[in-house]
């Protein structure tokens, strides 16, 4: 199963790739095309994090709800899969210190959780927003029991493009110069992340940034027949 309303596009360990249903990019970011969810991570254990996340989304999120049952649903899941996060990581040996960012859509809405240094940025109508406070920042996951997990909620337009990434790296590229960047190549997610690479290493990153993006083709209206029953 697809969801032809979005297009994701990530780039982490030096790769740019397109991509279809689900991957995962060395240890630290997961997209999951089919039920609209982007997730990044970073520590030493953002690989298991991700992993949790995965199975919890895939077996516990509800395929044929309408809006709002289905917001609500997404929701709850997403929170109780970061309570699962936490907890397990508190088991685990070494630094359990763990950022991560994740969004879910549906229909015509996002649910983001963000912690640590990592952030949310979105791009509409040649206008770029940074949707979590920096300082803000939620307690990183791995620290403590029970965890504060904040969720926000956002409304979507066809169009908006969604970007994940570090403070650190968007401090390097400049948010007015994704800004222009996408406005330019509006749609070409590929062309606009080669141009933000150059930016990156002329300003001293000394790499490609670790990001990802995601393009909203066509939203899902409310009073639609459902966001996961309209999957294809």
């Amino acid at each position: 199963m697809t969801n032809k309303n979005l297009l994701f596009l990530a780039q982490i360990e030096q790769n740019m790739t397109a991509t279809p249903g689900l991957q995962k990019h060395g240890l630290d970011a997961m997209l999951m095309q089919e039920i609209g969810l982007l997730a990044f991570a970073r520590g030493q254990h953002g690989a298991l994090a991700l992993e949790v996340l995965q199975d919890d989304m895939s077996v516990n999120l509800p395929m044929a709800l309408e809006q709002p049952a289905a917001l609500d649903a997404a929701r709850h899941c997403l929170l109780e899969s970061l309570e699962n996060i936490n907890e397990f990581l508190l088991t685990q040996d070494g630094n359990t210190v763990t950022e991560l960012v994740a969004v879910q859509i549906v229909g015509d809405q996002l649910i983001a959780y963000v912690s640590g240094d990592l952030c949310l940025l979105r791009f509409r109508q040649d206008q770029i927003k940074c949707l979590f406070d920096e300082q803000k920042a939620q307690t990183w996951l791995g620290v403590s029991a029970p965890l504060q997990a904040g969720l926000q909620n956002l409304e979507l337009q066809q169009h908006d493009v969604l970007l994940l990434a570090s403070h650190e790296v968007l401090k390097m590229i400049d948010p007015d110069f994704v800004r222009v960047t996408l406005g330019r190549f509006q749609g070409e997610l590929n062309a606009a992340l080669r141009q933000i690479d150059t930016r990156a290493q002329r300003n001293g990153l000394g790499r490609k940034p670790e990001l990802l993006m995601c393009r909203i083709e066509q939203v899902l209206q409310k009073k639609s027949s459902g966001w996961f029953g309209r999957r294809r």
